[in-house]
């Protein structure tokens, strides 16, 4: 199944903290081999602590 669109479209806004922007950049570079797999997971990890939606593995 496809994208669905909505026609006219709806438009939404949506705010993004700064260290989920980097994790997702760090998830790119990792694909082009400018970033370990241990980057990646400490990026996503600071973000989610940011968001305050981390969960400890403990």
């Amino acid at each position: 199944m496809g994208p669905l669109w909505f026609s006219p479209p709806v438009y939404v806004k949506t705010k993004r903290p700064g260290k989920w922007t980097k994790a997702v950049q760090s998830c790119v570079d990792a694909f082009e081999g400018k970033s370990s797999p241990q980057e990646v997971r400490e990026a996503f990890e600071a973000a989610a602590k940011e968001a305050n939606v981390y969960l400890s593995p403990e």
